[in-house]
């Protein structure tokens, strides 16, 4: 779960620094760069390159991520790039995005029709995959928002919003810029006046139980010419910081390389049974925090006035004599039969391990049980270095850790007629290096049997599992199903725990 949060980072970190851009005559040929060190917790992790160029009556910017993390002490390189290409009046034409998390590459590309209709083709695991997406009339891009910028204005108080596609995401986010007063900032040493700019990103994520809006603000500070001087953000509840500064020191040695496990670690106040079939939590937001975590067939979310959230959480076993492929009608079940960009349930390799797997079960859940062991097996090399790798990647290369088990377990049960999704949230361990009674981040699949969504990990046999584990979203896998999790991640305390017997 990590990996995704990494790569939200740096899909953000694109959106916001393309947000504000330099004045200058769009119709001649120039080409401008600017250079930012990005820090997480105040250490530096890695940097960004911002790039817009005119030629040929066209605008074309671009914005590359590199920063190191860890898990656990793994260290862990991410590569982000995207490129989108503008008339010089701002309309929209192309645009390129590509990832490199580890060993795991993902590429997008598309162009724009004069309809708005844009024809995206998208590389992952050497699948190739395409679709078409309708923008929105008005959606803009860089260039577009940088027009957008200079003709609004900045004069403290001046608010306005503006539709943005998100390459990463493939999406189109509603964005409402807020113009602040000037103040005095410290750019590593050197101190700068900067105007202060609130951008408020909305973010819709279809989830399997209806559609949930994400609103991520960060805070950005420009020169009178609208150059990007600083930009801070959180990311589940990591402190975020793009510095503009030379290329010499952008691309010099990050001084830190952030732990994202070891930083999302929830302490659990008492130690849980492993077996524990019920298990009642007390959960207190931190300050500012509005976690609001889904109640689902396995757990039930209840807040009281003071925010306080009790969460009730049930092992739930699935019932057997059901038979498969799913022929219900329920449409959340329906559609966790259907392929995704990271569940490739109709991958022939996918349906032929899935025959393997299930062998002569017909019972919907042995066959899930049967599944989720087969993976387990496959799965060799159980360790965090792989990236955030699709289920046909996991098949050819059996190597990764929970996200690899989980989007492998659902694409398999989906080939094999039983519905799945995937599930994140938090995960109970006794013992994790020096701490004791901690919850770290996990993320495992749940199947559809009898009519409830029922736990399946086959990261830990026995498949179907306890109660020591908070739900904290639900979806298909995909990277935007991250924007959901960072309402809630690291934004409470588990302060009472109760095994009900």
């Amino acid at each position: 779960m990590t990996r995704r949060a990494s790569m939200l980072l740096a899909a953000l970190l694109a959106l916001c620094a393309t947000a504000f851009a330099q004045e200058e005559d769009a119709g001649e040929p120039t080409t401008e760069v600017t250079w930012l060190a990005l820090m997480v917790n105040d250490g530096k992790v890695g940097h960004v390159q911002m790039k817009r160029a005119v030629a040929d009556g066209k605008v074309t910017t671009t914005t590359a991520t590199n920063m190191a993390l860890a898990r656990a002490g793994v260290p862990l390189s991410i590569t982000q790039s995207q490129t989108v290409v503008e008339t010089l009046d701002g309309k929209p034409l192309a645009f390129e995005s590509s990832s490199l998390l580890g060993l795991v590459k993902s590429v997008a590309k598309g162009t724009v029709g004069p309809d708005g209709q844009m024809k995206v083709t998208q590389t992952l695991s050497g699948q190739t995959m395409e679709r078409t997406i309708q923008l929105p009339e008005g959606a803009l891009f860089a260039e577009g928002l940088r027009l957008e910028q200079l003709r609004r204005g900045m004069k403290p108080g001046t608010e306005y919003e503006v539709l943005t596609f998100m390459p990463e995401i493939l999406s189109v986010v509603k964005a409402k810029v807020s113009i602040g007063e000037r103040q005095q900032l410290d750019l590593l040493g050197r101190v700068i006046e900067g105007i202060r700019v609130t951008l408020i990103m909305s973010v819709t994520v279809p989830t399997p139980d209806g559609p949930v809006k994400m609103d991520i603000p960060s805070i950005s500070y420009v020169n009178d010419k609208g150059d990007l001087l600083r930009m801070d953000m959180d990311v589940a509840g990591l402190k975020v910081t793009a510095l503009e500064c030379d290329e010499t020191f952008a691309k010099s040695k990050a001084t830190s390389t952030t732990d994202f496990l070891d930083d999302l670690l929830v302490q659990c106040p008492r130690a849980i049974p492993a077996d524990a079939r019920k298990v009642v939590y007390t959960l207190k937001p931190k300050p500012g925090a509005k976690p609001s975590l889904p109640t689902t067939d396995t757990q039930q979310a209840a807040a009281d006035p003071d925010g306080t959230i009790t969460l009730t959480v049930a092992r739930l076993e699935p019932q057997p004599g059901q038979v498969m492929p799913y022929a219900g009608d329920d449409k959340r079940a329906a559609a966790a039969l259907e392929p995704t960009t990271y569940v490739q349930s109709r991958d022939e390799r996918i349906v032929k391990a899935a025959r393997e797997a299930v062998g002569d079960a017909t019972d919907a859940a042995e066959a899930a049980r049967r599944i989720a062991q087969w993976v387990h097996g496959h799965v060799k090399v159980k360790d965090l270095s792989i990236g955030y790798a699709s289920a046909s990647e996991v098949l050819q290369t059996p190597q990764g850790d929970c996200t690899e088990h989980s989007v492998l377990t659902a694409a398999l049960c989906r080939a094999a007629g039983i519905p799945a999704r995937i599930a994140a949230g938090l995960q109970y361990v006794p013992e994790y290096g020096k701490r004791k009674d901690i919850f770290g981040g996990h993320q495992w699949t749940q199947v559809y049997v009898g009519g409830k969504w029922v736990d399946l990990d086959a990261t830990r046999p026995p498949a179907f599992r306890d109660a020591c584990r908070i739900t904290l979203a639900t979806g298909s896998g995909d990277v935007r199903d991250f924007f959901v999790l960072i309402g809630s991640l690291n934004r409470f305390d588990i302060v009472d725990v109760k095994v009900v017997e």
